[in-house]
C-alpha cells in the first residue's frame, strides 16, 4: 500500500496458492466490483502460471511456433502505452529504469513480475511496478476491442441515421455537430423540435481512466457513453423542448430501445406518460438544483470483422439547458477530471500520498480558476461542516468528503470516497480503517513542504 511516507503498510494479503485459486477469488469478488485492479500481490502464482496468464490476456495460442515473439511484441506494445498513460494522464512518476524500457525477452518481463511478488521488495518501486501491471491489464482490455476501435465508424452510422429521418433538416453545421429543426410528417408527437446537437466519441485515455476509477465498469463493453450526443436547449420553453427532443430521439432514432435517466430536469407527469423505461427504479424529483439534465442510454448493434454483434456499444444522448449552472463552481470539468485522476491513482496504488493530491491539484484542479486552498477544502470537507472544528476534522458516518483519511499505524494516508469500499476490509485482513479524526492544520504544513 502507498502510505504517506512511501513505505509499504504490510497489509495481510489473501493467500493465492495457484492460478485456480486466483480465478476462484476473482469469480467471487467481481460481484463486489473488486477485480485484478484491487490486488496488491501476485505472490503464490508460479512462473508458468504467470506466463500462461500473459498468453491468455494477449489472446495468443502458446503452442504456435511464433507465439513467444508475438507475446514479446504484445508486451512491449501494451507496456509502452501503459507507461505513457501513467505519466501523462495519471500524473505518476515512473522509475527511471522503467520509463523508456523495452523488454528483450519474455523471461525478463516474467522476472519483473516475480520481483513484485518478492516480500523483500518494498517501498514506492514495488507499488508503482504493481500499478504498471494493473494499467497494462486495463490497456489490454481495450487496445484491440472492436467496440473501441470502431467508434468513429459507428458514430458516422448513427449521424447518418439521424439525418435520414423524414422531416429532419440541418440549419447549420460545425466540426462535430449541427443546428437542426424537425417537423413531424405524420403529425405524431413530437410535432416540432429544434436546437443544437453536438457529438463525440470517448477518447482512449478517457476509456482507460474510467475502467480504473469506476468500479462498476469491469469492461469497456459495459460503458454507456462511448459515443455521446448533447442536445443544447435554451431557456425559452426549455422543459417542453427537452421533452420533445427526448421523444424524438427515443422514437425516431432509438426506436424505443433505450432507457431514460432524469437528473432534476423533467417533471413527474412526463416521466409517467412518455412510455420510456427509467434507467433507475426511482425517478428523481424535479426540484430546483444547480445540476439539471436528462439522458437517454441506448445499446446499439455494431459491425466487427464483418459480423453483426448485438447489444454492446453504449450510446448516450444528454439533454441540457444551456443557461443552467451544470458546469459552474465546483462542478467544473477541471474539478471533475482532477477527482477522476485521484480516484484512479488511489485504486492503482492502494492509497494516495500528499504528493499525489498536490500534483493533481496543481496540474488539473488549478485550471478551474480556484485557489489551491479552496480546492483542498472542497476535497476534504462535506457541505455540512459540523464535523470540522478548531482545525480538526472528525471522521464519522456524517462525514462525506471526497478525500477520506485512513490510519496506517501513526501515519495518515488517503483514499477517495468512490474507491473506498467496505468489501476491501473483507478482501484484505487489516485493511486500514478511516481515521477517527484528521488534523487539517498539520496536514497543510506537510502539504506545503511537498515538492512536485
Amino acid at each position: 500500500m502507498n502510505s504517506i511516507s512511501g513505505k509499504s503498510s504490510g497489509l495481510s494479503k489473501l493467500e493465492i496458492k495457484s492460478y485456480k485459486a486466483f480465478s476462484e477469488i476473482m469469480e467471487k469478488w467481481v460481484w463486489e466490483w473488486l477485480t485484478m485492479l484491487d490486488f496488491y500481490s501476485i505472490k503464490g502464482l508460479s512462473r508458468k502460471e504467470l506466463e500462461d496468464m500473459l498468453y491468455k490476456e494477449a489472446n495468443i495460442q502458446k503452442t504456435k511456433k511464433s507465439a513467444k515473439k508475438s507475446l514479446l511484441d504484445r508486451i512491449n506494445l501494451v507496456y509502452t502505452m501503459a507507461i505513457s498513460q501513467m505519466k501523462n494522464s495519471f500524473l505518476l512518476k515512473i522509475p527511471q529504469g522503467l520509463e523508456w524500457k523495452k523488454w528483450d525477452c519474455v523471461e525478463d518481463f516474467l522476472d519483473f513480475m516475480e520481483n513484485i511478488a518478492d516480500e523483500k521488495n518494498q517501498g514506492y518501486s514495488k507499488v508503482v511496478n504493481c500499478a504498471i501491471l494493473k494499467t497494462m491489464s486495463a490497456v489490454e482490455d481495450i487496445i484491440d476491442n472492436p467496440i473501441v476501435t470502431e467508434l468513429e465508424k459507428n458514430l458516422e452510422h448513427i449521424v447518418d441515421k439521424i439525418q435520414s429521418i423524414k422531416g429532419f433538416k440541418i440549419i447549420s453545421r460545425s466540426d462535430r455537430g449541427f443546428s437542426f429543426v424537425y417537423n413531424s410528417i405524420d403529425k405524431s408527437p413530437p410535432i416540432h423540435i429544434r436546437w443544437q446537437l453536438v457529438y463525440r466519441t470517448k477518447q482512449f485515455c478517457k476509456i482507460l481512466q474510467k475502467l480504473i476509477y469506476n468500479r462498476k465498469y469491469i469492461s469497456a463493453d459495459l460503458m454507456t457513453d462511448l459515443i455521446g450526443f448533447r442536445v443544447e436547449i435554451d431557456d425559452m420553453d426549455g422543459v417542453k423542448m427537452s421533452e420533445d427532443n427526448i421523444l424524438f430521439f427515443a422514437k425516431k432514432v432509438f426506436e424505443g430501445d433505450c432507457k431514460l435517466d432524469n437528473k432534476w430536469l423533467l417533471w413527474e407527469e412526463f416521466l409517467g406518460q412518455c412510455g420510456i423505461g427509467l434507467r433507475w427504479q426511482k425517478a428523481k424529483d424535479s426540484t430546483p438544483d444547480e445540476f439539471k439534465n436528462a439522458s437517454l442510454i441506448w445499446h446499439v448493434s455494431y459491425k466487427a470483422w464483418n459480423k453483426k454483434i448485438e447489444n454492446n456499444l453504449g450510446v448516450e444522448v444528454q439533454f441540457v439547458n444551456i443557461s443552467n449552472k451544470n458546469e459552474a463552481g465546483f462542478n467544473k470539468h477541471e474539478i471533475y477530471d482532477m477527482k477522476k485522476v485521484l480516484s484512479l491513482v488511489a485504486r492503482l496504488m492502494g492509497t494516495l500520498t500528499i504528493g499525489n493530491i498536490k500534483v493533481a491539484i496543481n496540474e488539473i484542479g488549478l485550471l478551474s480558476g480556484y485557489s489551491e486552498e479552496a480546492i483542498l477544502h472542497h476535497l476534504f470537507f462535506p457541505k455540512a461542516s459540523k464535523c470540522f472544528k478548531d482545525g480538526i476534522l472528525t471522521i464519522d458516518e456524517n462525514h462525506h468528503g471526497f478525500l477520506i483519511p485512513l490510519q496506517i499505524g501513526k501515519d495518515i494516508c488517503f483514499i477517495t470516497e468512490d474507491i473506498h469500499s467496505s468489501s476491501l476490509q473483507e478482501f484484505y485482513q487489516n485493511y486500514p480503517k478511516k481515521a477517527t479524526y484528521f488534523n487539517y492544520a498539520e496536514f497543510r504544513k506537510k502539504y506545503d513542504m511537498v515538492k512536485i
